[in-house]
């Protein structure tokens, strides 16, 4: 699905989705379509089975760095997505801002990419954590449940939980504004 969509993109070229306000998208297509490649590499087996066991742990710490980047990356991208959505509707002072250049759109999606790659990475080691012998899932802490318990609370609520009530808020205020707009147009 995700190279349908990219080859789509790319062969359309007069396309709505090459306007800058598709750019957000792009993002959160790009940032599931690498979850999709991370995944998928362990569909056949659930953790690198080549006979050189150091080629193993480096897969495996690979894959546990990406999947912590990429969770974060993902809600990130679909809350930044929302709020560039939000503030088409509520902010439009802001919005008109924010597409004026396209450096603007780009600071925002780098910058969720740096929180994504800093928050769980300072959370890993300041928890001490470790990947899983299962799919190399970031959070296992051998020893000491309570780091492993903790890692994976943060990072839910940081990686899913509260973005996605934010993601809700602001959809509700769009749908609300546009409602509103609706009943005063007609």
């Amino acid at each position: 699905v995700h190279l349908a969509y990219f080859i789509y993109v790319f062969l359309k070229k007069d396309s709505e989705l090459h306007s800058r306000s598709c750019l957000f998208l792009h993002n959160v297509n790009v940032t599931t379509f690498l979850i999709s490649l991370v995944y998928s590499a362990y569909i056949p087996f659930s953790a690198p089975s080549f006979e050189d066991h150091f080629l193993n742990k480096i897969l495996c710490r690979l894959t546990e760095i990406f999947w912590m980047w990429l969770k974060y990356a993902r809600v990130l991208s679909l809350l930044l997505l929302a709020f560039y959505r939000y503030t088409a509707c509520n902010k439009v002072r802001l919005y008109k801002f924010i597409n004026s250049r396209l450096i603007n759109i780009f600071v925002l999606i780098f910058f969720i990419w740096i929180v994504s790659i800093l928050v769980p990475t300072i959370f890993k080691f300041a928890l001490n954590t470790t990947y899983s012998i299962y799919f190399c899932i970031d959070g296992f802490s051998a020893g000491r449940l309570n780091n492993s318990i903790a890692y994976y609370v943060i990072n839910t609520l940081l990686s899913s939980v509260i973005p996605t009530m934010v993601i809700f808020v602001m959809y509700r205020k769009v749908y609300d504004k546009l409602r509103e707009q609706s009943l005063k147009f007609g």
